[in-house]
This record gives structure tokens, sequence and C-alpha cells, in this order.
């Protein structure tokens, strides 16, 4: 079985007063688990939300012992941009943290086809946009985290997860 570099999209949703840094942790443990070799992680946000970002990405750094870089994205022209530096680079994860107004359902969508010709997967909070491409959603509920994943994108992408990680997933339909 050839090894080959695997990057990761996820979304992260911020919800009622911003994202702790406890679940940004939780969401690259997650990654962590469905695909190991990920070694960086790129957030893109609303650069609106930069101190908080940072800070959280600081913490989840140091707890999950992966290079994280964030990317403030101040209006939706700045992702294609980004997206292509981000496309550049080997082993990541890129977590989108997204909002209402730069980073909307309609980038979503945009993310997930752009990254999704260079075969690089996508993770959302955003409930439902595994029907949109994305390989995986970690939804936050009360105190609970829900992980959705998308076996055909994971089968196109050549990702093959554990049956332990499936266990603990709701497989949705394309």
């Amino acid at each position: 079985m050839e090894k080959k570099t695997v990057f990761f999209l996820l979304i992260i949703g911020v919800m009622a007063g911003g994202l702790f840094s406890q679940s940004l942790t939780q969401i690259v443990y997650i990654i962590n688990k469905a695909v190991p070799e990920v070694k960086n992680i790129a957030i893109l946000y609303n650069h609106s939300n930069k101190e908080t970002i940072e800070k959280d990405a600081r913490t989840a750094s140091f707890a999950t012992q992966k290079k994280i870089s964030a990317y403030g994205i101040k209006t939706k022209s700045d992702i294609p941009a980004a997206l292509d530096g981000i496309s550049l680079l080997k082993n990541v994860a890129v977590i989108v943290i997204a909002d209402e107004v730069h980073l909307n359902a309609e980038s979503v969508k945009y993310t997930t086809q752009k990254l999704g010709l260079k075969n690089i997967p996508v993770v959302s909070t955003r409930p439902g946009d595994t029907a949109q491409n994305a390989f995986l959603c970690v939804v936050r509920k009360d105190d609970n985290i829900e992980i959705h994943v998308n076996k055909t994108v994971a089968a196109a992408l050549k990702i093959t997860l554990t049956e332990d990680f499936l266990a603990e997933c709701t497989l949705d339909r394309p």
C-alpha cells in the first residue's frame, strides 16, 4: 500500500460566544484519530476573532504536539489565496472556523470543491456539510461532540477509517 500525503480541512462553527480552546483541541484529536499521519494544522478564521483563535491554537498545539498556523480572513476574496497556500503544505489538516459572514455555507461549498480537486478532505462542524462532500462533520451539541462521516468521500480520497473510529461516528449519506 502506497503512502500518501494527507490533507484535511476542518470547518468549525463558532457558536454562542466563541470557540473554546478545549473544543479546538478535541477536534485536532479527532483528526489525529481519523488520520494519524497529519502533522500540521492550518486554521482559516474570521480575522475579527484573531486573539481568541491564536490563543486557542497555542493551547491546541501544546496539547496535541501538532504545528498549528492561523490564517485570518478579512473578506471572502481572501479565501482562494489562503487555500492555494495551504494546498502546498504536506501532512496538513486545515481548520476553517466558519461564521455567517466570510466563512459561511457558500464558502464551505467553494472550499470543498477547490480542495477536493487536490484530493484534500474537508472536515466541518456545520451540520449537513457531508452532503456538500465534506469528509467529516464534527458537531457540538450541548456538552457532546458528534462525528458524522461521508464514507463515499473517504473512499474517493483513499482514507481508511478504523472500525473503532467508525463506531464513534454517524454515517451520513452523500
